[in-house]
């Protein structure tokens, strides 16, 4: 049976949320699917629990690596892919109860298109802060690729559709060999490589991705310094990689 869908999830000290999200992936009903659960050495019991789920459900494989952060996690969840089209999800994140990969799914094989790409949702504080009425200047089918780039750095983390890897699918082709760089921003750099060469984007109107709020401010404040360091790098990078894309 071919795989249609390769889930690339990576792992680290999320012990409680790993279930929720891999239930979430498996209720999306597809069948010709497999889970990729990239452990990036963490510290706690998510090892185990990978291990354990993967017993349970045969289409979710487990890598363990060494602590090398989620740029790393991803690279090597691309490499071992087999699927015709790939997504990302974060592991203490989850999906809809909305088909949106079957959604996808239809939309990638009837439209000529790359990528698709749906609406994602902020739960903060076990509430969701994304509304309809805050979504502005989103067009939904078909967009440019360009344009719709522009688009997600013109609004902002309430307008349900940002640059981040986990509310699109992407032809594994388009993909398997672009590689993530940085150990953090590192949806800015590779959106940016990916999206700019794809002649078209389609737009789904439909919330797929539920974004959950990150209460560990301990691992938060140990981060930050090197976070501030890396985003000021990053931002140099893609001022050079915009700049190119607009000769273009």
């Amino acid at each position: 049976m071919t795989t249609k869908i390769s889930v690339i999830v990576p792992v680290y000290n999320c012990e409680d949320k790993i279930k929720r999200c891999v239930e979430s992936i498996i209720a999306q009903g597809i069948k010709e699917l497999e889970i990729i659960l990239v452990n990036d050495g963490s510290t706690d019991n998510s090892a185990e629990v990978c291990n354990q789920i993967m017993q349970n459900e045969p289409r979710v494989k487990v890598i363990h690596q060494n602590n090398a952060g989620v740029s790393k996690a991803r690279n090597l969840g691309i490499k071992k892919a087999i699927g015709k089209y790939i997504t990302f999800v974060d592991a203490d994140d989850y999906l809809a109860k909305t088909p949106i990969y079957l959604k996808a799914l239809n939309v990638i094989e009837k439209e000529n298109v790359e990528v698709v790409t749906w609406l994602w949702q902020y739960e903060q504080g076990g509430k969701y802060v994304v509304s309809r009425e805050k979504i502005k200047n989103i067009p939904y089918g078909k967009i440019n690729g360009k344009k719709f780039l522009n688009i997600l750095y013109e609004g902002n983390y309430a307008n349900g559709m940002v640059v981040g890897v986990w509310n699109k699918l992407y032809k594994r082709e388009l993909i398997e060999n672009e590689f993530f760089k940085y150990r953090y921003n590192e949806d800015d750099d590779w959106s940016i490589r990916v999206l700019s060469k794809v002649p078209k984007v389609y737009s789904l109107d439909d919330f797929g991705y539920i974004y959950t709020e990150n209460a560990n401010l301990i691992l938060l404040f140990k981060s930050m310094f090197l976070y501030f360091l890396n985003l000021l790098y990053v931002f140099l990078s893609l001022c050079v990689e915009i700049s190119y894309c607009i000769a273009l």
